[in-house]
This record gives C-alpha cells, sequence and structure tokens, in this order.
C-alpha cells in the first residue's frame, strides 16, 4: 500500500510538471516562431525528450492565439504493481497564449 502512495504522489508530481512545462512553452511559443525553440522549452522543464510530444498550434500572426499541448509518457508502476496499474501513462497538459510576434 505504501508502495502505491509513493506511485501516486510521484505521478501528481509529474503532472505538475507538464502543466508547467506545457505554460512555459506556450510563453515561448508567443514570443517567437521558432516551434525547435518551443519544444527546448517545454523539455527544460525536466521531461524526457523521448517520451515527450509537443505540438504548437498557431492561428494566424500577432494578437492571435498560439495553443502549445504537451504529452508525456510516464512509466506508472514498478514491476511489484505491474498487476495492478499499466506500465505507462500519458500526462497531457495545454496552455494557449496571444502571440506578440509573427
Amino acid at each position: 500500500m505504501v508502495v502505491g502512495l509513493v506511485q501516486v504522489a510521484r505521478l501528481g508530481g509529474e503532472s505538475l510538471r507538464v502543466v508547467s512545462a506545457a505554460r512555459e512553452a506556450a510563453r515561448a511559443a508567443a514570443v517567437t516562431t521558432d516551434d525547435d525553440e518551443v519544444r527546448r522549452t517545454a523539455l527544460s522543464s525536466g521531461l524526457e525528450g523521448s517520451r515527450t510530444e509537443v505540438l504548437v498550434d498557431r492561428e494566424g500572426g500577432v494578437g492571435t492565439p498560439v495553443t502549445v499541448r504537451v504529452a508525456y509518457r510516464v512509466p506508472a508502476a514498478p514491476p511489484i504493481l505491474s498487476w495492478l496499474m499499466p506500465a505507462e501513462i500519458t500526462l497531457r497538459a495545454e496552455a494557449t497564449m496571444r502571440q506578440e510576434t509573427g
């Protein structure tokens, strides 16, 4: 039971990290049109690149919204709990800001 509680707490922390990555990446997307820079910004939150997907959705130029969606595949269960939890869980977050360049 203690291991399960630790896993839930860890997933909660990872979820906060994904939300933070989406916000930081949306801010970067608002001030640059370089989507590679936006991805680097999202990954700077400590997310593992091979497990992270970053999508940038722009709707025009200055003053229009830009939305960044971050999906992060987290290994969910240690071997002792593999019968109870899936091997990995995908955490998702998105953030939208007004473009300042473009």
